[in-house]
């Protein structure tokens, strides 16, 4: 009797493949899904940034040129929930003019957008010369300025996943964060009101004019008359004496000289002879 004998190897059933292959796809699938998530999120972190640049520029260029008149004030005007404007002095001439806007399409990469529900728009972000923030709305409203820029979503579906968060402080700090994360509570400091008589620059100084209510004035003292310094009486100039003149010395004789016609002097050995010769 011939006995069979069972193979060591045993084939894999269809059923077994099809399990395979429908977690390989289930892998795959959460895979590029995780993916697009990323590259979303990573588009969205690009525009918040260039935004939050943007606004820190805006700031720097107002404190740089000091501006004094509204209209020179460097800003950012978000003109409606895709698009934003930058206004700064460009050409460097002190003013902003019409030539200095710089648009900026938040379309151009993905499905972005400002979330701006409830505000009326255009939205402007204005810098004074000091760094301080002013944010209103189309009729001059003062406006919080926290903005949330989304990557198609709407307020109910923003998550950490498809916004960030960029937001001003009242002194011009502006920060950038993932959606739902808590800023940090930033109030307007405290400004010590400057006298105009100070020694400190008045283009530094928060107020245009004097101390404020209540601030006692102080009155100068005055400076005592000095004393009269006495002016010093002039001694005399002395007189000169003229000194006793000093005597010519005569010419010394020579010999056969006479001393009674040319007057000079006979001197030792030689003596005057008798005919009136020095010799």
């Amino acid at each position: 009797m011939v006995e069979k004998h069972k193979s060591s190897e045993s084939g894999v059933s269809v059923v077994e493949l099809l399990i395979v292959f429908a977690i390989t796809a289930v892998l795959v699938v959460f895979a590029v899904a995780q993916f697009g998530n990323a590259e979303e999120t990573f588009d969205t972190q690009n525009i918040a940034r260039e935004f939050k640049v943007n606004l820190e520029r805006a700031r720097f260029d107002s404190v740089k040129r000091r501006p004094q008149a509204d209209a020179n004030l460097a800003r950012i005007q978000i003109d409606d929930p895709s698009e934003f404007s930058v206004f700064l002095d460009l050409d460097r001439n002190g003013l902003i003019q019409p030539g200095d806007k710089k648009v900026v399409d938040l379309t151009q990469t993905g499905n972005m957008k400002f979330l701006m529900d409830g505000v009326s728009l255009p939205v402007i972000i204005a810098f004074d010369r000091r760094g301080k923030v002013r944010a209103t709305d189309s009729i001059g409203n003062p406006i919080n300025p926290v903005f949330t820029i989304c990557n198609n979503c709407t307020a109910l579906t923003a998550s950490a996943n498809n916004a960030y968060v960029v937001s001003v402080s009242p002194t011009g700090t502006v920060r950038m964060s993932r959606f739902g994360d808590t800023p940090p509570s930033l109030t307007d400091p405290t400004v010590s009101t400057v006298s105009t008589g100070s020694d400190i620059d008045p283009m530094v100084a928060d107020n245009a004019g004097g101390a404020p209510a209540g601030t006692p004035a102080v009155t100068p003292t005055p400076d005592p008359s000095p004393s009269a310094t006495p002016i010093p009486t002039p001694s005399p100039t002395p007189t000169p004496i003229n000194p006793t003149p000093t005597p010519t010395p005569q010419d010394i004789c020579y010999r056969n000289e006479r001393p009674a016609e040319s007057g000079c002097l006979c001197q030792a050995p030689m003596t005057v002879r008798g005919n009136g010769q020095c010799k």
